[in-house]
């Protein structure tokens, strides 16, 4: 990696790309059962047993305000503060490398986005997903 790059990982959610930021953390895996949270906030999908942890499972297509036109069946496992979450996805791609992180003034859960290939790649933040959900700690 070149001095001050950082690397991240494409995701597909929908037919839109994102990017991760790539951590040790991060589990990719395969959505068989989701149990769902009865009086929930919809965009939570609900709950998976994975690796040893409960992963909350969050449907990003809905966080995000995409249409959806297919089923998003893998997951991604990130930790935050001492919590495993999960972002629904249909599909990671490729490693990119960017040498700064940009911000853009949408909502804050898109308000970072990197270059590749001269296209805007938002990132996917799961520290403000969990503020607007309310389910960030205070």
């Amino acid at each position: 990696m070149r001095a001050g790059s950082q690397k991240f990982i494409l995701v597909t959610v929908d037919s839109h790309q994102f990017v991760l930021p790539l951590v040790d953390s991060h589990n990719f895996f395969q959505v068989k059962h989701i149990a769902p949270i009865p009086q929930t906030d919809d965009r939570i999908a609900g709950l998976v047993y994975h690796d040893g942890h409960m992963v909350t499972v969050l449907d990003t297509v809905k966080i995000l305000k995409l249409s959806s036109s297919k089923k998003n069946e893998q997951c991604v496992m990130v930790g935050c503060n001492q919590h495993c979450y999960g972002w629904l996805i249909a599909a990671a791609g490729e490693l990119v490398e960017a040498k700064r992180i940009l911000t853009d003034k949408k909502k804050a859960i898109l308000s970072k986005y990197i270059l590749v290939n001269k296209k805007k790649i938002y990132i996917l933040d799961i520290a403000e997903a969990l503020k607007e959900l309310d389910l960030h700690d205070k």
